[in-house]
């Protein structure tokens, strides 16, 4: 990218990905030095991210620049400026001015362009650390998860704690961890719960309160043992019917303080009223 891809190597090879016959690759050099200090850059979920984090201000900047010509040599700008003062003392044409006039502008489009890609090199910078932070914190995850299904294999897990893991999702597996009685998933970015919690048969806890949900499976009807299922925090607007099978005596359940959700609640379990939080 012009006009020093040095300087911009990560935005630069971006661009190149995208758009190979406007931007090309970067010299070897370069692009050694970027992979040794960016080795993860190659990734195709990484190299998405940051891709979607480039503004289209940039990419129609360079167009523009591209069709305007190259960057105006320093001294052709110095020279630019020590005319137009001499034009302004001796009241020469302005339409003489107007032509130094343009160099100035045109280094002007240069200089705050290239502002704009030191900002959006080190950004990305910053984004690149977060996105394998993240990746490395779901790396965690997974191996906690294997770990605690390993375990129920040779064993019984009653308690399950996973709040605050950065979890997305919960495998089908979980279904079969058919001893457990509390499970904690709060504060997580889980947007759905699969059908094979309906195996819990023992569970009497279920906290997913602060995820993504936005509807609960029909198997947790199953869930005959349940006490406490918190559901706040989520983006649930309507509860499924099977809920109305958990009528374990004082059964607490606790959603978000939306009236209608509320009373949606009171409906499915008019028989056998449950307190509500």
């Amino acid at each position: 990218m012009d006009p020093t891809l040095s300087k911009f190597p990560i935005l630069s090879y971006i661009c190149s990905q995208q758009d190979p016959y406007n931007y090309p690759s970067l010299p070897r050099d370069i692009s050694i030095d970027l992979f040794t200090r960016f080795p993860r850059l190659y990734d195709p979920a990484i190299l998405s991210s940051l891709s979607q984090s480039i503004p289209s201000t940039v990419t129609q900047t360079h167009s523009l620049l591209r069709s305007l010509g190259p960057r105006p040599d320093p001294s052709a700008v110095s020279a630019a400026r020590s005319k137009i003062i001499q034009i302004q003392e001796t009241q020469s044409s302005s339409q003489e001015a107007e032509i130094f006039k343009s160099v100035i502008r045109l280094e002007a489009l240069h200089e705050d362009y290239e502002r704009q890609l030191t900002e959006l090199e080190e950004n990305l910078g910053r984004l690149y650390r977060s996105a394998v932070e993240q990746m490395r914190g779901e790396i965690e995850v997974n191996e906690e998860v294997v770990r605690i299904l390993e375990e129920a294999e040779t064993g019984v897990v009653e308690r399950v704690e996973l709040s605050g893991r950065g979890l997305r999702l919960l495998p089908e597996a979980f279904g079969k961890l058919h001893g457990l009685v509390h499970l904690n998933l709060s504060s997580n970015q889980i947007e759905v719960i699969p059908d094979s919690i309906g195996g819990l048969k023992k569970l009497e806890e279920l906290d997913a309160s602060s995820n993504q949900l936005q509807y609960l499976p029909d198997s947790i009807g199953l869930l005959l043992n349940l006490r406490i299922l918190n559901v706040s925090g989520n983006k649930l607007n309507a509860l499924p019917e099977s809920i109305a099978r958990c009528r374990y005596h004082g059964c607490f359940f606790f959603f978000h303080s939306c009236a209608g959700f509320v009373l949606h609640l009171l409906l499915l379990c008019e028989l056998n009223p449950k307190p509500l939080r």
